[in-house]
């Protein structure tokens, strides 16, 4: 719960109403879920928070939970209306719509949602390794260890063994 209250603190946003569903957020995200973006809306006629995460968007109301992970959105957009505007998310078939988001925050959270669109789909190179060369180590009797243990599993027949062992001793 801890690094949800840094995540959120760290934001600015709307605090307006907030707080009720601030306090669901640890139950809801994962371990390894950043928020990005936090901001008060309303959705289906019932105010709310949308919550951008590097995971995905999340829009928290009194009974209702929407969940679009990033690699479903299709399309974000939003539009003005005075001191009020509306975010529009595509995902698939499906165009969500999130009412009564504040004007100023309309434009960093939909850019903040492309953001971490691009983050997510981007290859983690770091935890790819380079292709090193695997030199042989094992011996002949470690290599007829291992054919006589499929052996014993029954993963070879005493004729495939055999040839297997003659080739190694070189018989």
């Amino acid at each position: 719960m801890r690094d949800v209250l840094e995540d959120i603190n760290a934001l600015s946003y709307d605090n307006i109403g907030t707080s009720q569903f601030i306090v669901r957020l640890p139950n809801i995200l994962s371990v390894d879920e950043h928020i990005r973006a936090l901001e008060s809306c309303s959705a289906n006629n019932s105010i709310g928070i949308i919550v951008c995460t590097n995971k995905r968007v999340l829009v928290v109301g009194m009974r209702s939970l929407i969940d679009i992970p990033l690699y479903k959105i299709n399309s974000i957009s939003y539009s003005r209306d005075g001191l009020y505007g509306t975010i529009s998310i595509t995902d698939g078939a499906t165009t969500r719509t999130i009412e009564r988001v504040s004007s100023p925050s309309l434009s960093f959270f939909t850019n903040r949602v492309n953001k971490e669109i691009a983050n997510y789909n981007k290859p983690n190179t770091s935890t790819i390794s380079p292709i090193r060369q695997v030199i042989n180590t094992s011996s002949c009797a470690d290599e007829l260890i291992k054919f006589k243990q499929l052996l014993d599993a029954g993963a070879l027949t005493q004729e495939e063994f055999d040839i297997k062992k003659k080739e190694l001793l070189k018989l």
